[in-house]
Parts: structure tokens; C-alpha cells; sequence
């Protein structure tokens, strides 16, 4: 039996009622203690988005779990350390949608430094027929700085390689690549052009991009976030770029979504998208086969 935590698109939902016997988690506290009383104790595996809350207080009533198979990149909001020490697995879905958040990353960089969203609000307003908009920075020899070298970040850093950036990265680890490591993230925020986000949230990272982090990328950088908002102290970002401090940012994601300070939807060198990098319909398809695939597995051991 699986407990299902969260809304699922469609096209995975039909594939988990196929393959499972499939038990929903109520939001409502009252209709879920009456499912987890009946059902916690026949609970196998637990299938959700990111923003489904697997905490210990949950973990306590599933005496039989041996997995939580998560529909998303992060994890920020499944307690990974009880799991590890309950023998419970825990996956997620990050390689499968890295190819597509990587192209994300790379057209927000280029869209800032090109300044593609400040060219078509140009064409809209009629700007062009007064004269010429001024010009972007080309990507070729562009210093890209990406804070966190997993699936994604790896993802991006061959994309920038390839047009010709230079590349370094921050991550708790210097790794097995030909990209020069920077031990502290201010010293990578010092050196790149743009700030790249792909590191998961955690205790030591929600909030690491703060005013000094941004002072640092300067009035002629700029961030860009594929990964989660509250990595970003979004009221650092916006004083930051009112000030001139910062010179743009590129966000998919927004700490408290569907919900963006004012502030950076009107900012015209900010480019906000609705948290869609990895929405493509193959890669959402491929998302939940990953995530039944898990499960099986796991459960026919």
C-alpha cells in the first residue's frame, strides 16, 4: 500500500492507481489521523511531490515504511536524516529533470546578460520606434559561478563550457572535475560574472545568498536561481537591486510561491518565470515513471 501526500499531474496519477494500491493523505488534521489510524500501519512506500511534508511525527505512524520516493528535484521538506536512520530509502527525481532545468539556467543567463526581457518590454512599449536599445554582454569569456555541483549544476557547467564561459563552482566538496573549486561562496560571488543556484535547500544554505553575497557579484553581475527561493534573502535581492548593487537576477523559484515581491516583477532587469524549469510534458512523464520505478524496486526487495 502507498500513501500518497500530494496533488500529482494527471498522466502519473493514473500510472500509480495502476501499479499500487494507492491511499491519499487528507490535508484536513481530523481526516488525517482517522486514514493514518486505519491505514499507517500497511503503509509500504509513500509517493509525493517536494512539497509534500514527510516529518517525523508522520514517520511514527508508518511502522512498515521502507521508502519515500519523491516526485521533484528537492528534498527540503522530507526529514532525510530520520528516514536514514529508520532504514527508510529516500529518492527523488533530480537526474531526470536536470536536462531541461540546465537549459532553464542557461537561457535566464543569457536572457540577463542579453538582455532579452528588457528587449521585448522595448518592442511593447514602443520604446524602439524612439531609437535604438542600448546593448547586452555577449556569453563568450562571461565568468559563470555555479553554487552547487550536482545533477543540474553539472548539467549547466558543460552547456556554459561549451559557449565558451568560464567556469567555478562552491559546493561543501571540491569534486573530480577540471572546474576550479572556491571553498567559500563570497570568493566565488567575488569572482564570477553571474551566480548560478542549483544546490538543495538545507540548514546551511536557506539564506546563504544575503546582501554581502550579492555585494560581492556587484552592479555588473547578476544571480540566477533554478534552484529553491529561499536560498535567497529576497529582501537583500530586492534592496540590492533597487540600490544598484546588483545588476539583475533570472528567478524560476520565490520563497513564499506563487507569491513574488512586487518589487522584482516590476525591476526590468529581473526575469521571473512561475517555478516551470523543469515543466516540460516528456520530462513530468518521465518524473513519475522514475518515481514508480523507485518504489517497485524498492518494495520487491
Amino acid at each position: 500500500m502507498i500513501l500518497q501526500t500530494t496533488y500529482l499531474p494527471e498522466l502519473v496519477q493514473k500510472r500509480l492507481n495502476e501499479e499500487f494500491e494507492v491511499v491519499r493523505l487528507p490535508q484536513e488534521p481530523e481526516a488525517r489521523s482517522d486514514v493514518l489510524a486505519i491505514h499507517g500501519k500497511d503503509i509500504l512506500g509513500i509517493a509525493g511531490k517536494g512539497d509534500g511534508r514527510v516529518d517525523a511525527e508522520l514517520l511514527d505512524q508508518l511502522p512498515a515504511l521502507r521508502i519515500v520516493s519523491s516526485f521533484s528535484a528537492g528534498l527540503d521538506r522530507v526529514d532525510v536524516e530520520t528516514c536514514r536512520q529508520r532504514g527508510i530509502v529516500v529518492t527523488n527525481t533530480s537526474h531526470v529533470l536536470s536536462e531541461d532545468v540546465a537549459d532553464t539556467g542557461l537561457w535566464l543567463v543569457m536572457g540577463i546578460a542579453r538582455r532579452f526581457g528588457e528587449g521585448q518590454n522595448f518592442v511593447h512599449d514602443g520604446e524602439w520606434l524612439k531609437g535604438q536599445m542600448p546593448w547586452g554582454a555577449s556569453l563568450r569569456g562571461l565568468k559563470i559561478g555555479i553554487y552547487g555541483l550536482g545533477h543540474i549544476g553539472k548539467k549547466m557547467a558543460s552547456r556554459f563550457e561549451f559557449l565558451g564561459c568560464e567556469v567555478g563552482y562552491h559546493d561543501c566538496v571540491a569534486q573530480d572535475v577540471d572546474y576550479p573549486w572556491f571553498s567559500d561562496l563570497d570568493d566565488l560571488a567575488r569572482w564570477g560574472d553571474a551566480l548560478v543556484i542549483s544546490c538543495p535547500a538545507t540548514p546551511q544554505t536557506i539564506g546563504s545568498v544575503n546582501a554581502d553575497i550579492l555585494r560581492e557579484i556587484g552592479p555588473n553581475g547578476f544571480v540566477v536561481n533554478v534552484a529553491r527561493g529561499v536560498i535567497v534573502d529576497e529582501a537583500a535581492l530586492v534592496d540590492a537591486l533597487s540600490s544598484g548593487v546588483l545588476g539583475g537576477a533570472g528567478l524560476d523559484v520565490f520563497a513564499n510561491e506563487p507569491a513574488v515581491p512586487p518589487e522584482l516583477l516590476a525591476h526590468p532587469k529581473v526575469i521571473c518565470l512561475p517555478h516551470m524549469a523543469s515543466a516540460t510534458v516528456q520530462t513530468r512523464k518521465n518524473m513519475g515513471e522514475e518515481m514508480i520505478f523507485q518504489l517497485k524496486k524498492n518494495l520487491a526487495k
